[in-house]
């Protein structure tokens, strides 16, 4: 089963949606430089498959931020969905489909992936057993169950960067046993075995555990019953024996003591004259209810006590207190009501120093550019006088009565003037447009002559053309040479030529033209010698065809030149006829102006005159009315300004003086109310502070006042004359205390002369209480042999057998190694570039596997009979090999792995860029390798490399058809996507979801 299509959608790198057609490609190399992207491809498949990418399990990448889905989309705020689909076709060219989805929601929580196999909508779980069960290259469910899809896939179908180097590095040879015990299948042998042996153990124990269990409560009972046989045993012994006389008087004496007391009077008990076993149990029944009584009277003389402090506040004294508290909380609220009306009104006061403050700074602002309009306003009248007072002013008011007067008549010569010039440019353009047509006029005369001309020479041609062709006829066609005719007519053609020195026929260069022209002369001259009569005919009248055809060809050149000149200056005039009627358009009065006067330039250096003489003047008087529109400008923004200064003043009432003093005046009033508030504020947290003291007063006393009640209320419960008086409490208390000694007293005689009455009665029990243990010891006896035959099946027998089977495992192993070893063997010794240790041999020991290197073969050697300590220490190839060896290494048990495992049914093998370095290896021999693995193995071949010679070795030495080979190169990648492109490139639609 191979991958045929490659689905991967905003995962890590990829941004978007892209499609990967693998499909009839055996090898599909992916290059690009490091840090691109190359090996997401190998991530995508394996996280499609195995729902992990193992390269991040554990690692602290993992833990602390998002590694699958694209970041940018992760980042963002809305919901995006993650997936990767892969396509495959089986030996039976059926398609199995196979997605692995999840989804990120708007506040950043990954949900859990969810897998399609074939259209089948699965959870994690279960599409994990259904992709294992497409995969697995076995129908027994037990040994699918024991397929672990992750660590299989990843130690025998891709090789990542790092994954088996750690494995050949790592200096935990128990961790190597257990990934080859896994891949190697032989756990039907081993690690379920063990798992038996663990069960049985967990069962023996469990038996054992609750056998323990079991034995407690015989146990138990067996103490409990020592115990009672020894201390009445020992009571025995320390007391003796008694006659039933003395017995019997011992508890009349007891009855008397108890009739006697006052707390007891429920009991009725009357003197005895034999003694019987239920006289025991009542005088242990008084005895109990002598203690309860006893502990209840001291109960409730600790209440009594206890309540004292509350009892002690008696209701005058309470109702004085609160009374007093609660006036002055309405004190002090009445107090802070007062501040807090002074607050306000203080608070209004700041709010208008405040505002004051501001229409100060206004106010000083408007005053400033009332000032400064008054300035401007009058330093404007100075320049106006000073204006006034020029020369040229004082000459126009001397030759006019008023201003109006003069700029009237100023425009008007000034308009006069740009009549005439606007008249001059038409008349200009009126004479150019004269003077076009004239030469058009001209040009139409030549172009007639030249037709006839035309006409002539047509005319003639016409006449050669006929006599040719009567010639033709007379001139036998074997002698006739077109090439003759061609060099006779090009000679012709110099012979016209005045300036013509190089030969157009053999290319000859001549000094003079006329070298030329004599040389041709006497070419023609030969030529004639050997033609007949006709042929010299034939050959002059195309000689003059060809001169009337140049000459209708220059007449027709000419015809034509004239044409694109008329066309030319039909072009000019169309350009000047639009010049003048934009010239009447634009300016008014112009047309009337044209037609009025027959002389416009008479008048013009007159008013040209005029106008220089007066253009200062002019400009000295524009400048004088801009000047009074200033003043009057200014003038208007004083009095405005003015306005708002009596609206400031107004405004500000009785503070207005302030307006035209310091701000610090203002600053100062401000001070004084916020060193106000400062002092109301210490103030309020004073008042504040006592409220809540009150308060606090008041609830204790009101929690006294309860708990006062309530232990009144307690002791009533059991004192029902108890009032709460003070004088009446300390009564109680003496009087309860001597009712506790009584009591005391008499329990004490009861514990001391009970135990002499009982011992009498006691011989008996001790007797049955001996058979009781006795068969209690016999049953502990039995089931304490029975767990020591558990234990030592546990921590003996098991542990032996785990030992042997160990050993046949190790040995099973070893078998299936040894064909292992021999191929990697093989394999590292063809690619190697290591000088001194060429051969490997892998070798368990117990539940440790080693890699053995030597310099030689070492097939036929036992390394097992070698100690831990020697096969790590000597032949560690962590301890030997550089970086660059060990991923040889690498590459070669992942090659074998994949060649001997049985797993599964998929043909594919990925390898993510194995060398940094094409010196580490043996570039040719490793070709040789993957080519075997493509062809004679059968096996689709994903790998990756950052070297881009290796990418071409790999295109042209594998032996593949280049329909074959697929091509996937990353060069760059950002927050917007990857580029990518090659053959297996189907769609990438960059876009977010």
């Amino acid at each position: 089963m191979k991958i045929e299509m490659l689905l991967i959608r905003n995962f890590r790198i990829f941004n978007g949606v892209y499609e990967f057609d693998f499909s009839n490609k055996d090898l599909i190399i992916i290059s690009g430089p490091n840090g691109n992207g190359k090996s997401t491809i190998f991530d995508s498949i394996q996280w499609c498959l195995t729902g992990s990418i193992p390269r991040y399990e554990g690692s602290n990448e993992r833990q602390k931020f998002n590694y699958l889905m694209n970041e940018s989309l992760y980042r963002d705020n809305r919901a995006h969905t993650m997936s990767v689909e892969i396509w495959f076709r089986s030996e039976t060219d059926k398609v199995h489909k196979v997605k692995r989805i999840q989804k990120k929601s708007k506040d950043g929580r990954m949900s859990p992936s969810q897998v399609m196999v074939d259209g089948d909508n699965l959870n994690k779980t279960t599409g994990t057993e259904s992709i294992r069960n497409l995969f697995s290259n076995t129908s027994h469910e037990e040994r699918k169950s024991a397929i672990n899809l992750s660590t299989f896939f990843a130690a025998t179908q891709l090789l990542s960067q790092d994954a088996l180097q750690n494995f050949i590095r790592s200096d935990k040879p128990s961790e190597r046993y257990k990934l080859i015990d896994n891949i190697l299948g032989v756990r039907k042998y081993g690690i379920d075995f063990e798992n038996f042996i663990e069960e049985t153990k967990e069962v023996a124990k469990k038996k054992q555990e609750n056998l323990i269990a079991e034995l407690k409560q015989p146990q138990a009972e067996y103490e409990r019953v020592s115990i009672q046989i020894n201390e009445k045993e020992k009571l025995m012994l320390d007391l003796g024996l008694m006659s039933e006389k003395e017995a019997i008087s011992i508890i009349n004496e007891l009855i008397e003591s108890i009739s006697n007391n006052d707390d007891i009077k429920d009991f009725n008990i009357l003197a005895v004259k034999k003694i019987e076993n239920g006289i025991i149990k009542e005088l242990v029944a008084i005895q109990s209810f002598v203690t309860a009584k006893k502990e209840s009277l001291e109960q409730l003389v600790l209440a009594i006590q206890n309540g004292e402090e509350a009892i002690s506040l008696q209701p005058q004294n309470y109702t004085q207190q609160r009374h007093e508290a609660v006036r002055r909380y309405k004190w002090l609220k009445d107090k802070t009501f007062r501040r807090n009306k002074g607050k306000e009104i203080v608070t209004q006061r700041k709010i208008l120093m405040e505002s004051l403050k501001i229409r100060r700074s206004s106010y000083q602002e408007t005053k400033t550019n009332y000032e400064e309009a008054r300035r401007q306003s009058m330093k404007k009248a100075e320049d106006i006088a000073n204006l006034l007072a020029h020369k040229e002013i004082k000459k126009i008011i001397n030759n006019y009565s008023n201003t109006n007067a003069f700029l009237t008549k100023y425009d008007e010569n000034k308009s006069e003037f740009y009549l005439i010039q606007e008249s001059e440019k038409y008349h200009e353009l009126d004479n150019k447009i004269k003077t076009l047509r004239g030469l058009i006029a001209g040009l139409d005369a030549a172009i007639n002559k030249e037709n006839e001309e035309l006409l002539r020479n047509n005319a003639e041609l016409d006449r050669i053309n006929s006599e040719i062709e009567g010639v033709k006829n007379k001139v036998s066609e074997s002698k006739e040479s077109l090439v003759s005719k061609l060099v006779r007519q090009v000679q012709d053609h110099l012979l016209q030529e005045k300036d013509n020195s190089v030969c157009l026929v053999c290319g000859t260069e001549y000094i003079k033209s006329e070298f030329l022209q004599q040389k041709v002369l006497e070419q023609i001259e030969s030529i004639n010698k050997s033609l007949t009569e006709f042929e010299k005919i034939l050959l002059d009248l195309t000689a003059e065809k060809s001169v009337f055809s140049e000459k209708i060809r220059k007449v027709k050149t000419v015809i034509k030149s004239m044409g694109n000149n008329i066309n030319d200056y039909n072009a000019q005039i169309d350009e000047m006829i639009l010049g003048r009627e934009v010239l009447i358009n634009n300016t008014l009065g112009l047309y009337d102006f044209i037609l009025n006067n027959s002389s416009p330039l008479s008048g013009k250096e007159e008013k040209f005159k005029f106008l220089t003489e007066y253009k200062l003047g002019r400009e000295l008087i524009h400048s004088l009315g801009e000047m009074k529109e200033e003043i009057k400008e200014l003038q208007d923004k004083g009095d405005l300004f003015k306005k708002n200064i009596d609206l400031l003043k107004l405004e500000s009432g009785n503070w207005k003086h302030y307006l035209d003093l310091n701000e610090i005046f203002i600053q100062k009033k401000l001070q004084t109310v916020n060193n106000y508030f400062l002092r109301v504020a210490e103030e309020e947290i004073g008042l504040q502070q006592e409220v809540l003291s009150i308060n606090q007063q008041v609830v204790y006393l009101d929690n006294k006042w309860a708990k006062r009640e309530k232990q009144i209320k307690e002791i009533q419960n059991k004192l029902p004359d108890y009032t709460g008086n003070i004088y009446e409490t300390h009564k109680w208390t003496e009087l309860l205390n001597e009712r506790v000694v009584l009591l005391n007293n008499l329990e004490e005689k009861i514990k001391n002369k009970l135990p002499k009455v009982r011992n009498f009665l006691q011989v008996d029990e001790v007797t049955k209480l001996s058979g009781d243990r006795q068969l209690l010891k016999e049953s502990i006896d039995e089931r304490t042999k029975t767990s020591e035959s558990y234990h030592k099946f546990i921590n003996e027998e098991l542990e032996l057998l785990k030992k042997k089977h160990t050993e046949v495992r190790s040995d099973l192993i070893s078998d299936y190694l040894l064909r292992h070893s021999e191929f990697i063997d093989q394999l590292f010794m063809q690619i190697s570039p290591h000088a001194i240790y060429r051969h490997v041999q892998l070798v368990p020991k117990e539940k440790n596997l080693y890699i053995v290197l030597t310099k030689e073969s070492a097939k036929d050697r036992n390394f097992r009979n070698l100690e831990e300590n020697e096969l790590k220490q000597q032949f560690n190839a962590s301890l030997k090999f550089s970086s660059a060896q060990s991923n040889v290494l690498a590459v070669c048990i992942f090659l074998a792995l994949n060649r001997s495992q049985k797993w599964t049914n998929l043909n594919f093998l990925g390898i993510d860029d194995p060398f940094q370095n094409l010196d580490d290896i043996n570039v040719f021999s490793f070709l040789d390798v993957l080519s075997q693995v493509v062809l004679m193995q059968n096996k689709q071949l994903l790998i990756s490399t950052h070297n881009e010679n290796f990418v071409q070795l790999l295109s042209v030495k594998m032996g593949l058809d280049a329909r074959k080979v697929g091509t996937i190169v990353f060069s760059a990648y950002n927050e917007d996507g990857v580029n990518v492109k090659g053959n297996c490139i189907k769609d990438n639609v960059v876009t977010l979801f």
